[in-house]
């Protein structure tokens, strides 16, 4: 996996999209703060730091192969 890195991204983006979903599907029950919301922001704020970890090794990757 670690060599397709726009799957990875794609695969990401999709996973933050249904995790707003869940976010935005569940904010009626936001007035009792239970467990499985902080679950669920806290996965969102992983993938959110995940897909900049790989746009950065893209970037980093991309300027190595410029110098060869």
């Amino acid at each position: 996996m670690f060599k397709r890195r726009k799957k990875q991204l794609l695969l990401n983006r999709i996973n933050i999209f249904f995790n707003l979903i869940m976010i935005i599907f569940s904010l009626d029950r936001l007035i009792t703060l239970n467990h499985l919301y902080f679950i669920i922001v806290a996965n969102l704020f992983f993938l959110i730091r995940a897909n900049r970890g790989i746009k950065n090794d893209e970037e980093l990757i991309n300027s190595i192969d410029r110098i060869r």
